[in-house]
Protein backbone atom coordinates (compact mmCIF):
# COMPACT_ATOMS: atom_id res chain seq x y z
CA UNK A 1 0.00 0.00 0.00
CA UNK A 2 1.38 3.19 -0.71
CA UNK A 3 0.94 5.67 1.97
CA UNK A 4 1.44 9.58 1.60
CA UNK A 5 4.84 9.62 3.54
CA UNK A 6 6.63 7.29 0.95
CA UNK A 7 4.98 9.32 -2.01
CA UNK A 8 7.74 12.57 -0.76
CA UNK A 9 11.09 12.91 1.24
CA UNK A 10 10.96 15.86 3.84
CA UNK A 11 14.18 16.61 5.03
CA UNK A 12 16.01 19.44 6.21
CA UNK A 13 18.61 21.24 4.08
CA UNK A 14 22.08 20.39 5.77
CA UNK A 15 24.11 23.51 5.45
CA UNK A 16 27.25 22.18 4.49
CA UNK A 17 25.23 20.55 1.44
CA UNK A 18 25.69 21.99 -2.19
CA UNK A 19 22.89 22.67 -4.57
CA UNK A 20 23.03 21.23 -8.14
CA UNK A 21 22.01 23.29 -10.91
CA UNK A 22 18.64 20.90 -10.63
CA UNK A 23 18.32 21.76 -7.28
CA UNK A 24 18.68 25.53 -8.36
CA UNK A 25 15.95 25.46 -11.02
CA UNK A 26 13.45 23.41 -8.59
CA UNK A 27 13.83 26.51 -6.14
CA UNK A 28 13.69 29.08 -8.64
CA UNK A 29 10.11 27.42 -10.09
CA UNK A 30 9.13 27.45 -6.73
CA UNK A 31 9.58 31.16 -5.78
CA UNK A 32 8.70 32.40 -9.50
CA UNK A 33 5.03 30.26 -8.64
CA UNK A 34 5.04 32.42 -4.95
CA UNK A 35 5.60 35.26 -7.07
CA UNK A 36 2.13 35.10 -9.80
CA UNK A 37 -0.15 35.92 -7.20
CA UNK A 38 2.87 38.96 -6.20
CA UNK A 39 0.83 42.28 -7.07
CA UNK A 40 4.48 43.54 -7.31
CA UNK A 41 5.95 45.10 -10.68
CA UNK A 42 9.65 44.41 -10.16
CA UNK A 43 10.75 41.26 -13.05
CA UNK A 44 11.81 38.06 -11.13
CA UNK A 45 15.08 37.35 -11.38
CA UNK A 46 16.44 33.59 -10.90
CA UNK A 47 18.14 32.64 -7.67
CA UNK A 48 22.34 32.15 -8.42
CA UNK A 49 24.28 29.37 -6.83
CA UNK A 50 26.11 32.24 -4.53
CA UNK A 51 22.61 33.56 -4.21
CA UNK A 52 21.58 30.43 -2.26
CA UNK A 53 24.84 29.60 -1.20
CA UNK A 54 24.60 32.75 1.32
CA UNK A 55 21.05 31.96 2.17
CA UNK A 56 22.55 28.89 3.38
CA UNK A 57 25.11 30.60 5.84
CA UNK A 58 22.69 32.20 7.75
CA UNK A 59 23.00 29.78 10.82
CA UNK A 60 18.99 31.03 12.80
CA UNK A 61 17.22 29.52 9.87
CA UNK A 62 16.26 25.68 8.77
CA UNK A 63 15.46 24.97 5.32
CA UNK A 64 13.03 22.52 4.37
CA UNK A 65 12.67 20.45 1.43
CA UNK A 66 10.24 17.99 -0.36
CA UNK A 67 11.55 15.67 -2.70
CA UNK A 68 9.88 13.68 -5.20
CA UNK A 69 11.84 10.55 -4.51
CA UNK A 70 10.78 9.33 -8.33
CA UNK A 71 12.21 11.72 -10.06
CA UNK A 72 14.38 13.66 -6.97
CA UNK A 73 12.73 17.27 -8.11
CA UNK A 74 12.34 19.29 -5.13
CA UNK A 75 8.46 19.96 -5.21
CA UNK A 76 7.71 22.15 -1.84
CA UNK A 77 10.08 24.43 0.70
CA UNK A 78 9.64 26.30 3.71
CA UNK A 79 12.02 28.11 5.96
CA UNK A 80 11.73 29.12 9.27
CA UNK A 81 14.18 31.91 10.81
CA UNK A 82 14.31 32.54 14.30
CA UNK A 83 15.45 35.64 16.09
CA UNK A 84 14.80 36.68 20.11
CA UNK A 85 12.75 39.17 20.40
CA UNK A 86 13.14 41.08 24.43
CA UNK A 87 9.25 41.43 24.25
CA UNK A 88 8.46 38.18 22.75
CA UNK A 89 11.09 35.62 23.56
CA UNK A 90 12.31 33.03 21.07
CA UNK A 91 10.20 33.57 17.72
CA UNK A 92 9.85 32.34 14.57
CA UNK A 93 8.94 33.66 10.78
CA UNK A 94 8.18 31.44 8.09
CA UNK A 95 9.13 32.34 4.55
CA UNK A 96 8.96 30.78 0.80
CA UNK A 97 6.38 28.59 1.96
CA UNK A 98 5.43 26.57 -1.16
CA UNK A 99 4.34 23.61 -3.12
CA UNK A 100 4.23 23.11 -6.35
CA UNK A 101 1.40 23.47 -8.57
CA UNK A 102 1.06 20.18 -9.43
CA UNK A 103 1.44 18.73 -5.92
CA UNK A 104 -1.35 21.12 -4.42
CA UNK A 105 -4.11 19.00 -2.62
CA UNK A 106 -1.80 16.16 -1.40
CA UNK A 107 -1.10 16.72 2.15
CA UNK A 108 2.35 17.96 1.16
CA UNK A 109 1.95 21.50 2.70
CA UNK A 110 0.86 19.58 5.73
CA UNK A 111 3.85 17.44 6.19
CA UNK A 112 6.17 20.56 5.57
CA UNK A 113 4.10 22.59 8.48
CA UNK A 114 4.48 19.30 10.65
CA UNK A 115 8.81 19.73 9.93
CA UNK A 116 8.41 23.75 10.72
CA UNK A 117 6.92 22.88 13.90
CA UNK A 118 9.58 19.99 14.96
CA UNK A 119 12.05 22.30 14.16
CA UNK A 120 10.35 25.10 16.09
CA UNK A 121 10.28 23.00 19.63
CA UNK A 122 13.60 21.86 19.13
CA UNK A 123 15.26 25.23 19.37
CA UNK A 124 12.84 26.54 21.72
CA UNK A 125 10.75 28.92 19.75
CA UNK A 126 7.60 29.87 20.96
CA UNK A 127 5.85 31.27 18.16
CA UNK A 128 5.73 31.13 14.56
CA UNK A 129 4.55 34.22 12.48
CA UNK A 130 4.07 34.14 8.83
CA UNK A 131 2.70 36.59 5.92
CA UNK A 132 0.77 35.28 3.04
CA UNK A 133 -0.71 37.59 0.07
CA UNK A 134 -3.95 38.00 0.52
CA UNK A 135 -4.38 37.48 -3.12
CA UNK A 136 -2.90 33.46 -1.92
CA UNK A 137 -6.56 32.84 -1.26
CA UNK A 138 -6.13 28.95 -0.77
CA UNK A 139 -2.69 29.24 0.87
CA UNK A 140 -4.64 31.51 3.68
CA UNK A 141 -7.21 28.80 3.61
CA UNK A 142 -4.65 26.37 4.56
CA UNK A 143 -2.91 28.68 7.38
CA UNK A 144 -6.28 28.63 8.88
CA UNK A 145 -6.88 25.37 8.97
CA UNK A 146 -3.34 24.65 10.31
CA UNK A 147 -4.20 26.86 13.48
CA UNK A 148 -2.66 30.23 12.57
CA UNK A 149 -4.74 33.03 13.54
CA UNK A 150 -4.53 36.58 11.61
CA UNK A 151 -3.94 38.97 14.21
CA UNK A 152 -3.63 43.00 13.69
CA UNK A 153 -0.89 44.26 12.50
CA UNK A 154 -0.12 46.67 9.42
CA UNK A 155 3.47 45.31 7.48
CA UNK A 156 5.14 47.42 5.88
CA UNK A 157 9.01 47.06 4.18
CA UNK A 158 11.26 49.87 2.73
CA UNK A 159 13.64 48.34 -0.13
CA UNK A 160 17.18 49.36 0.00
CA UNK A 161 19.20 49.82 -3.14
CA UNK A 162 22.27 47.25 -3.00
Amino acid sequence: MTTLFSLFKIYRWNWGRRATEKNLEDFNNLIRQLKLDDTSTEPLQGKTMDDFQNFMGVLQHSFIVAEDPATGRIVGMASLHWKPLLAHGLIGEVEEFVVDKDWRGTGLADMLDEELRAVAREFGICEIRLTSNPLRVDANKFYKRRGYKLYDTNNYRLRLPI
